[in-house]
């Protein structure tokens, strides 16, 4: 969506009912080479900055690179409006842009990128938490076959 639409959308909003305003954040999926940035939405809230995690994984297989995970050079957004995250439930299937990140699969490299996420101080940190899904990337949470829980 268009950032003035979405801005329209959020001043329609009442503020929460013990005070303040909502938490925003958006999927801005900008890796580098996309027309759209994440510069485009930071007013609006938090973006989610998936270049962290592509930096993030880098860093763990070369455990001496996680100095640089935040890396202003590959115009990462700023930590103020950045979401930051080890994977999320598109790219943890292997779908937009996924495949090289740290997943539960691999559960020591995955602590540790989750253990760094928490202990750096770059951006607002979000936690997956996830389940097995087999070969079928589409499929939803385990269910009951009448698709309660």
């Amino acid at each position: 969506m268009w950032p003035k639409d979405i801005q329209g959308i959020q001043q329609k909003l009442k503020d929460l009912p013990e005070g303040g305003r909502p938490m925003f954040y958006h999927e801005v999926i900008d890796q580098g080479g996309e027309p759209i940035k994440t510069s485009e939405y930071t007013s609006l809230g938090y973006v989610a900055e998936f270049r962290y995690s592509i930096k993030l994984k880098d860093g763990i297989q070369d455990f001496g690179r996680l100095s640089g995970v935040v890396d202003y050079g590959w115009g990462m957004t700023d930590s103020a409006h950045a979401l930051v995250f080890v994977d999320n439930h598109d790219n943890q299937r292997g779908h937009g842009g996924g495949g090289s990140l740290n997943t539960h699969k691999k559960p020591r490299e995955y602590k540790m990128a989750v253990s760094f996420l928490l202990a750096n101080d770059y951006g607002f940190a979000r936690i997956m938490s996830s389940y097995y899904f087999g070969t079928n990337t589409d499929q939803g949470p385990p269910h009951n076959g009448d698709y309660s829980f």
